[in-house]
């Protein structure tokens, strides 16, 4: 008689880097806020991407692939700054 082997199920392993879509929503809800309008040279100064990258995960035109954590996280710093900047004007006032 032969052994039967049983599969076991996978489990499903994330990287440490890995966002759930609760972070993501948080990081466009910052990024709706506090992106200035002119943001695609900003970004593109952090990141190597083309215009079109930056618009497409900046509208969110595209499905979420791990390769655009980078661009997120040059909006959100793109953004942050932009914050930064409003509140020392608002300081000034």
């Amino acid at each position: 008689m032969t052994k039967i082997q049983r599969k076991t199920k996978q489990k499903i392993m994330h990287s440490h880097n890995h966002l759930s879509n609760c972070d993501i929503d948080k990081a466009f809800a910052f990024i709706d806020l506090y992106l200035p309008e002119k943001y695609v040279n900003l970004v593109s100064e952090k990141v190597s991407a083309t215009s079109n990258v930056i618009r497409n995960v900046r509208n969110r035109n595209t499905k979420y692939p791990s390769n655009h954590t980078l661009i997120i996280k040059a909006l959100v710093e793109v953004a942050k700054e932009n914050k930064e900047s409003i509140e020392f004007i608002k300081e000034l006032t």
